[in-house]
């Protein structure tokens, strides 16, 4: 650096280190600087009007309250005659072995439904006296274990202990080294629970997927005092779907399983899926007539990595009992798809309280006039007058850098001025 650079740099830090600031106030008249002030707070204040009036933030909301309630259409078709395919179902007919799930056998609970697609049946199951055998495929380790035996010794100590099915009787079935049980038989076999879900077995059904189902909703909103029937008023037709036709409440249950990603029932007709269908509403009550959108997103909850797995698929027991002398039963595994609903939203009314919340946040926005009008007068209407909004005035200098005006150069001394001027 040279010596006049050095002096330079000197002189700046000291006067930046030294100095202090304050406002200065500068009123500009005329008629275009009045003009350009009304209209850029009145377009402001406008725009601001227009956004709390519109905007959902200038509404109240309230989350949604709601239920779902269903109606389903179709039949499972199946057969009893286990040497058949899933689809020989004339075989079976002509063999009078068919076995027909309607409606009245599908489970329905509060937001979901279950449609079945496969099922193991273990027929006029009674109590003995004497027991019954163990499953001999059951582990004999873990929770659902069985004990193990070579003779009524080593069941003796478990009698009336928790077995895989039963208590046990404290007698050994040698046959197959399992300790008999009290309860229900014959029991239903681990073999023939992974029997059924070979591909194609004749208990599985996978016209399931031709099921249709009739949504409809209920909403409440209480701070709002609201109530919505969500269905539409004017169905196309009774034969309309929601897949072509998203006006339509009527679903098919393969367009839902596509939804959920999975692109056939094969891939779940054997041991059932559990489906989330989540719901979404925003909905306008500003109007007479409460005005609701609404939005699906259909998702599979259960593991479907592991076909079959204690993680993925969904399966329920149920029982049938009869009394002919003896008290019987036909015990049931169904498997097969549970559709569970999420209902979630929001409910927008405009409310005076938000209103002025939101105007409030944009008083903010104020500010902005401001900076936007100094710019505009400074550049466009009196842009010779720019140098006039900043003015230097140096504390301690003679009477001649005083007259200097806005373009004052301070300095500490007048020896670096002197410097400058040589160097010049």
């Amino acid at each position: 650096f040279s010596r006049f650079d050095l002096i330079l740099i000197t002189e700046k830090m000291t006067c930046t280190i030294v100095s202090f600031t304050v406002q200065k106030q500068l009123r500009i008249m005329g008629k275009n600087v009045f003009w350009a002030k009304v209209l850029t707070c009145l377009a402001l204040l406008i725009v601001s009007i227009v956004y709390v009036l519109v905007s959902p933030e200038g509404q109240g909301k309230e989350h949604v309250i709601g239920s779902v309630f269903t109606k389903l259409r179709g039949a499972g078709v199946s057969c009893r005659n286990h040497s058949l395919k899933s689809w020989q179902l004339d075989e079976c007919a002509a063999s009078n072995n068919l076995r027909i799930w309607d409606v009245i056998d599908e489970s329905r609970e509060p937001n979901s439904f279950f449609i079945p697609t496969n099922y193991l049946e273990t027929k006029n199951q009674t109590q003995r006296p004497e027991g019954w055998p163990e499953d001999p495929d059951a582990p004999t380790t873990g929770p659902l274990s069985t004990f193990p035996c070579r003779s009524d010794a080593d069941c003796l100590p478990h009698r009336f202990s928790q077995s895989r099915n039963g208590a046990v009787t404290g007698t050994c079935n040698t046959e197959i080294e399992r300790c008999n049980i009290f309860g229900w038989g014959p029991v239903q076999l681990i073999a023939d629970n992974k029997r059924i879900q070979q591909q194609d077995f004749a208990t599985q059904m996978p016209m399931a997927a031709n099921y249709t189902v009739f949504i409809k909703e209920a909403l409440r909103f209480p701070r709002f005092n609201k109530t919505a029937k969500i269905a539409p008023d004017i169905v196309p037709s009774q034969t309309c779907l929601w897949e072509a036709d998203n006006r339509c409440p009527i679903f098919q249950v393969s367009t839902l399983l596509k939804a959920a990603g999975i692109q056939d029932i094969s891939e779940v007709v054997a041991c059932g899926a559990i489906i989330a269908i989540q719901i979404n509403y925003d909905c306008n009550l500003n109007r007479a007539k409460t005005l609701c959108k609404r939005t699906f997103n259909v998702t599979r909850l259960d593991d479907a990595t592991n076909t079959c797995s204690s993680s993925s698929g969904y399966n329920f027991r149920f029982s049938r009992y009869a009394n002919g002398g003896t008290v019987s039963r036909d015990l049931y595994k169904v498997y097969g798809l549970r559709f569970v609903f999420d209902v979630q939203g929001t409910a927008r009314k405009r409310s005076g309280t938000a209103a002025l919340v939101t105007f409030g946040s944009l008083l903010g926005y104020w500010n902005f006039v401001s900076l936007l009008l100094s710019w505009f007068v400074f550049e466009c209407l009196v842009p010779h007058h720019k140098d006039k909004r900043y003015e230097i005035i140096c504390s301690g200098a003679d009477e001649e850098t005083q007259k200097r005006g806005g373009k004052v150069s301070c300095a500490t001394s007048p020896e670096p001025i002197h410097a400058m001027e040589a160097s010049t």
